[in-house]
């Protein structure tokens, strides 16, 4: 996705929501914090659009039960996201041209 794209999720569970939620603030599914630059600053791949999930309001929920939990969250990707991913295909290819076919496989 290219930088400035939006990123919509719609989560039903809190383990989904959970997830989707580290995604957008860290750009990582694991526990990892993300990098951040000379100021102290998070070079996160998201930038969450939403400080909270979007919910169903009383009147939706009369109407449809089951939209009691759903989330929606928004993020936008962010400049950074395409610097990183630019230099790792660069980095990449530089190692796949280097090295032999069969240590191409095990990288």
């Amino acid at each position: 996705m290219r930088p400035g794209g939006r990123l919509a999720v719609l989560s039903y569970h809190s383990l989904e929501d959970r997830r989707v939620k580290r995604l957008l603030r860290s750009g990582r599914l694991g526990g990892d914090a993300p990098p951040k630059d000379a100021y102290g600053n998070s070079l996160s791949a998201w930038t969450p659009l939403t400080r909270q999930p979007v919910t169903a309001s009383d009147e939706e929920v009369a109407r449809n039960p089951r939209a009691r939990s759903a989330k929606l969250r928004v993020g936008e990707r962010t400049k950074y996201a395409a610097d990183v991913q630019a230099e790792s295909s660069a980095g990449n290819r530089a190692q796949s041209s280097q090295a032999p076919p069969d240590e191409r496989r095990r990288v």
